[in-house]
């Protein structure tokens, strides 16, 4: 948390303990109700705007202190007879006798925060923002009021009451309050000096249906504001002013019967963002948006999608009423994401819930793209994704490109907390080009904090945590020193490894009457912790003033570093002298690296049946006993209650329970199978597993660390990303970069024979095997092992891919269902297939390196065509298979030349960055 002024911080606490606002008692409660319009108040920003919450609040102006959002006054219509209209807020927006215009500055600077608190400090007439209303009172006889209240997590609202009394002419409401918030904003930027500052107001709030900040109301956060805040903060008001009646001797205001008497103009709108109809629509994207919508609307349940129409150039959707529906008339127009149901309904879909999460333009845009992502060709790129496609030209080119963008997502970016998931093929150095950049990029942070911190690289297994941590001391940062931080739980596995000790678990201490497996190893295993103490005082005393240590370690460790975890505490220097408070916050994770980012990184998803068998336990489990008192609890119940199986055939014991017992659930799926391998109609083994359910949620541990970036050179974490949506994605990819082939073979293996085949293999000669399920077998990893490693460059290596055993595609299509998608478990396969490959080929070939990928017959006519599109060249049969590259290049040489037609001396070799490229034989 950035550490604000003294003065800020008494504010802070003034305010807090603020009481009612004038503000609210003025102006938001005389208006809540009557019989021609209500103000919408909401505790969630993306609802729709009815007055649930307002006759609540009437009933009692205490249930204001719960509610996040209010808006201006808006019509007051009734759902079930004009639900068009009900939706449309802008037409519902109406003159009321006091509007409420607001200003946000949503600007990620620590300095603003501090310079708008400033703003409301001194004596009651003597601060700035005191003189701003009396400015705008003198300028408007209009004006009744004034109130800045803290957003709860980085902004301020600015709210100005107006009276409308004066007002006769009130034709366009919405456009008149437009003009109104605009010329205001003129005289606060120039009162304010806002150029100088360079921030302007969120220009959304113009709109006067939009939600804004209720004064005192209460925000729910998801991570800690920028005061350091936590769970729920008051939207505290740091300054108001009230006025009952005009301002004496001022015949202006600034809501003028002009403002209401005429529409806005508005601007035409450029061919990139015209509304779609059909005809604009591809084949294989009709295809997928048909797809999504009977997902939406299924086959059978009604209102029922019966496929697109034009009209009046618009696409329309249409829908069933029922199984006789022969003409079907009910309608989804662009800008809804509900059915307008027409003609009979006798299954009464009017009192459907059924929807779209976006209105419909918004989900065919957001279809489109999803196809286009899946071609992975001619996808919608960002400007500095579809700058890096085209500068990346080798590795050199590429790695330099690839260093400024990591850089720029490891900066400190104003006052909120980032995360950044960046997504580009193996081997092109973006863990090398971050370290490379890291001693700038920590002093850029200690400069921000004002004190010393903590940066932290998280990869998947500890010998590749080692592996880039010895990466990190070859580059000789004179001030960078890396470290090493392992687990409570692995230390102790390897002293008791060492000493051919068994390690004590809860049954052990429970056996000899420990209240916590923690208090048995010290009084059993001293000698343990005497090994985890020496190995942690070792690291630090290799790191010498003025060197920062960097952390290196695996992921488990690093996503539950915010807790107060006891790997954090004995991994702090100051817990080895004695000082246990300060050792949590010495090692708090400004940056954190978090490196080959996975989709159980990002979702935490349970099976059904074992959360419902905690669930029952759940009773019997006391949080404020000790470990070993729950854990007997736990036998006690299991001793009348039948255990269930996880996913590796293991009964759930005491730590799985713990773990369930803290999981908070979003919600829960069902598993449909997407025939992502085909049908399997005599296979059972994934049948079974139809119909189960997936309890999920968001994972807690992003944007905990000040700065997070995610790596990572798989495509299903991007998807997963986009879809939280507080995570920014760059996906990066080099269609101009001619790769070494690999050998693509579809062969006939099962899992009962790969360790055979891979026998074979090995007689071939000396390789390298990559593949599941052939642990035992010498020169050999699975792929997970393999993630990340170097060890691969310049060796022949054969990998063996083959369909995912049926707990892995449950989970993945798990996935599926979560986030309404059809492709997971394909997309998962592509990135394990993309990953091995990417250990000795692509960026990492070295003279000597060749690749085998040996993929069961079934498993490659499922991902034949994504592969071939992909990031790698392959040869099957021989046969070069390079499409997607000459697609990509035929397609630029064709822009480009359009664009130069006037300048035919311009070259064009830097497409390629090679001058002698044969153009010809494209397809």
């Amino acid at each position: 948390m950035h550490q604000f002024s003294i003065k800020t911080t008494r504010q802070i606490l003034s305010a807090i303990e603020g009481k009612t606002s004038e503000f609210v008692s003025a102006f938001i409660i005389p208006h809540l109700h009557s019989a021609d319009y209500y103000i919408s108040l909401q505790n969630e920003k993306k609802t729709t705007r009815n007055d649930r919450h307002t006759l609540m609040a009437m009933a009692d102006p205490h249930y204001l202190d719960n509610m996040a959002f209010f808006t201006n006054p808006l019509l007051n219509v009734d759902f079930e007879t004009d639900e068009e209209l009900f939706r449309n807020v802008n037409k519902r927006v109406v003159i009321a006798p006091i509007v409420i215009l607001t200003f946000e500055f949503d600007v990620d600077d620590v300095e603003f925060v501090e310079a708008q608190m400033a703003w409301a400090r001194g004596k009651r007439d003597a601060c700035r923002h005191h003189a701003f209303y009396q400015l705008c009172r003198d300028r408007f006889h209009d004006l009744r009021g004034m109130a800045v209240n803290f957003s709860g997590q980085k902004s301020f609202h600015y709210h100005f009451a107006f009276s409308t009394d004066h007002v006769g002419i009130r034709d366009f409401p919405l456009d008149g309050y437009k003009r109104a918030w605009s010329k205001l904003e003129t005289v606060f930027a120039e009162f304010f000096d806002l150029a100088t500052l360079k921030v302007a107001p969120d220009p959304a709030l113009k709109n006067a249906g939009n939600y804004r900040r209720l004064p005192n109301g209460l925000r729910i956060l998801d991570k800690p504001n920028v005061f350091g805040i936590e769970g729920e903060c008051k939207q505290f008001v740091i300054f108001e002013r009230v006025s009952e009646r005009a301002a004496r001797n001022i015949d202006t205001a600034l809501l003028v019967d002009d403002m209401f008497a005429r529409p806005l103009v508005k601007a035409t709108r450029s061919s990139t963002s015209s509304p779609v109809v059909l005809s604009q629509i591809e084949t294989d994207e009709q295809d997928y948006i048909d797809e999504r919508m009977r997902h939406h609307f299924p086959e059978g349940e009604y209102p029922e999608f019966a496929g697109f129409v034009t009209e009046d150039g618009q696409t329309v959707a249409m829908f069933r009423n029922h199984p006789a529906d022969g003409q079907p008339n009910s309608r989804m127009t662009m800008d809804f994401g509900t059915v307008q149901i027409r003609g009979s309904d006798p299954l009464d879909c009017k009192r459907g819930t059924r929807r779209l999460p976006l209105p419909l333009g918004d989900m065919i845009e957001k279809w489109r793209n999803e196809v286009a992502l899946m071609n992975a060709v001619d996808r919608n790129r960002s400007p500095v994704e579809e700058s890096f496609s085209l500068a990346a030209t080798d590795y050199q080119t590429a790695s330099a490109a690839i260093g400024d963008i990591v850089a720029q997502a490891c900066t400190v970016k104003g006052i909120a907390h980032t995360t950044t998931l960046i997504s580009a093929p193996e081997g092109v150095s973006k863990t090398r080009s971050l370290m490379h950049n890291l001693p700038d990029i920590i002093a850029q942070h200690e400069i921000e904090a004002r004190h010393h911190t903590a940066t932290m690289f998280a990869f998947a297994t500890y010998e590749a945590a080692q592996e880039k941590a010895a990466e990190l001391e070859n580059m000789n940062h004179p001030l960078l020193k890396p470290i090493l931080i392992k687990s409570f739980s692995k230390l102790y596995e390897e002293w008791a490894e060492a000493n051919k000790e068994p390690m004590i678990g809860f049954e052990a201490a429970d056996a000899g009457n420990y209240e916590t497996v923690l208090s048995a190893i010290r009084d059993r295993h001293p000698q343990a912790l005497q090994y985890m103490e020496d190995y942690n005082l070792n690291l630090w005393r290799g790191v010498r003033p003025p060197q920062r240590a960097v952390f290196f370690t695996v992921h488990a460790v690093a996503q539950v570093w915010h807790h107060k975890c006891v790997t954090r505490l004995i991994a702090s220097p100051l817990y080895i002298d004695g000082r246990v408070e300060a050792a949590f916050a010495d090692n708090y994770v400004r940056l954190l690296v978090h490196d080959e980012v996975g989709p159980d990184d990002l979702i935490e998803m349970h099976h059904g049946h074992l959360i419902e068998f905690v669930d029952s336990f759940r009773p019997s489990y006391d949080e404020t006993l000790s470990d070993i008192e729950n854990y007997r609890a736990f036998n006690r119940f299991i001793k009348h209650n039948a255990v269930p199986k996880k996913d590796n055939g293991r009964q759930l014991d005491y730590s799985d329970a713990k773990v369930l017992l803290n999981f908070k659930a979003t919600d829960a799926v069902e598993i449909v199978d997407h025939q992502e391998y085909g049908e399997f109609q005599n296979e059972p083994f994934y049948r079974d597993e139809i119909g189960r359910k997936w309890s999920w949620c968001k994972t807690d541990w992003i944007g905990r660390a000040r700065n997070t970036v995610l790596l990572t050179a798989e495509r299903l974490p991007c998807h997963i990303a986009r879809w939280r949506g507080d995570i920014e994605v760059i996906e990066l990819d080099t269609p101009l970069i001619d790769f070494k082939p690999t050998t693509l073979k579809s062969v006939r293996i099962s899992a009962k024979t790969i360790g055979k085949y891979a026998q074979e293999l090995q007689k071939l000669g000396k390789v390298d095997l990559v593949s599941n399920s052939i642990s035992d077998l010498k020169n050999s990893r699975s792929h997970l092992a393999a993630k990340g490693l170097n060890s691969y460059m310049g060796k022949p290596v054969h990998s063996i891919f083959h369909v995912f055993h049926p707990a892995i595609w449950s989970h993945l299509e798990g996935l599926n269902a979560i986030m309404g998608r059809n492709d997971c478990v394909r997309l998962r396969h592509l990135d394990e297939i993309n990953q091995t490959i990417g250990r000795n080929m692509g960026f990492r070939y070295r003279d000597g390196a060749s690749h085998t990928a040996h993929l069961n017959s079934r498993l490659f006519e499922a991902v034949r065509p994504l592969i071939l599109s992909d990031r790698y060249p392959f040869t099957i049969d021989g046969v070069p298979q390079t499409a997607r590259r000459r697609k990509y290049i035929k397609r630029k040489v064709a822009e480009t030349i359009a664009q130069t037609i006037n300048q035919p001396h311009q070259s064009l070799s830097h497409l390629t960055g090679s001058e002698d490229l044969v153009w010809g034989d494209e397809e």
